[in-house]
């Protein structure tokens, strides 16, 4: 055989080889191309275990596999809406059935003077059982988050009153709310509200699978949950 079509066999050989890898990276990314479009679009995928955050009763059915992790700011225009718009029928459709739990942490942006009270009057309420009711009343509240303002929610709550000012001007809570926003540092959250979507494992850790950041609309949170439900299905 002639040197010419020696060379010619290396030539057709190598392409070969660069076409298989051409190949294989076209299906890794067409692979991991589908896998993202099972989200909606700003939902990113996500792969890790964490610890589960600070203690709080989360609302919901305790033994759902799946938990929504919301890192939120009471005095943040988008939390509101997102609160007031989409977290209602979040709550009905997904977390009152029992298939999903819902955590609550606390966010308090620096650019937000009255966060940081607002979060240690929910966590005031927790010590009587009133977190969520509070969580609720703040939201539905618009801004108005002085501290008169408050104090006057607690009273519609029918908290004990002496107690609760105790608790919210003696700062009792603020190590409780800038843990939460720490844990949130840690998880790489900058803005919000941010949402963390987990599955429950059985060490008691979560299992991240997706993360969302913004007030999105309802349906993004109902294809991502129904994906990730149906993923957890398919896995028992």
């Amino acid at each position: 055989m002639s040197e010419r079509f020696v060379s010619m066999d290396r030539i057709l050989d190598r392409l070969a080889s660069v076409a298989m890898i051409v190949a294989a990276i076209t299906l890794l990314w067409v692979l991991l191309g589908d896998r993202r479009s099972e989200f909606a679009a700003g939902v990113e995928a996500l792969d890790g275990i964490v610890d589960v955050p600070p203690p709080v009763s989360p609302r919901g059915d305790a033994d759902a596999r799946l938990v929504i992790v919301e890192f939120s700011d009471f005095e943040c225009p988008f939390c509101g809406r997102y609160a007031r718009d989409t977290y209602p029928r979040l709550t009905r459709e997904y977390v009152d059935t029992g298939k999903v739990q819902y955590m609550f942490r606390h966010y308090p942006l620096d650019i937000h003077p009255l966060a940081i009270k607002a979060a240690e009057a929910v966590e005031c309420a927790a010590r009587e059982g009133m977190y969520w009711e509070m969580h609720d009343l703040l939201f539905a509240a618009g801004g108005a988050l002085a501290e008169p303002d408050l104090l006057g929610y607690a009273a519609t709550l029918g908290l004990q009153q002496e107690d609760f000012e105790t608790c919210l001007k003696g700062n009792i809570m603020t190590e409780r709310v800038l843990e939460d926003r720490q844990y949130g540092e840690a998880l790489g959250v900058s803005a919000t509200p941010t949402f963390f979507f987990a599955e429950v494992r059985d060490d008691g850790k979560l299992s991240l699978l997706a993360k969302l950041s913004g007030a999105r609309p309802y349906s993004t949170f109902q294809s991502t949950l129904d994906e990730l439900l149906s993923e957890i299905e398919a896995t028992d």
